[in-house]
């Protein structure tokens, strides 16, 4: 039996915007709720100190990245609080 198939690869049809359809205004509106819906159940958090020690290195470690563009907390207030053994060494160098 002789193989008459040709290796042809089917073309798919192009997909993209119809002209003159407009965006589908439900979904917006189901977007925009449900990101109000998600700000609304994180605002009480922002009703709490942030105390917690992690917390707290993430603050000094972003502080220090911003003010001098080294990404370490060396020579920050909160360091002397903190295990130097953990935290008095580059991260990625020993």
């Amino acid at each position: 039996m002789k193989n008459t198939r040709k290796n042809k690869t089917p073309s798919l049809p192009e997909v993209g915007p119809v002209e003159g359809q407009k965006p589908d205004r439900s979904f917006f509106i189901v977007v925009s709720i449900f990101l109000a819906v998600c700000v609304l159940i994180k605002l009480p958090i922002l009703q709490f100190e942030h105390n917690e020690p992690d917390e707290q290195v993430y603050w000094q470690l972003t502080e220090h990245w911003v003010h001098t563009g080294h990404y370490n907390i060396k020579g920050t207030a909160i360091l002397p609080w903190l295990s130097p053994y953990v935290y008095d060494r580059g991260l990625f160098h020993r």
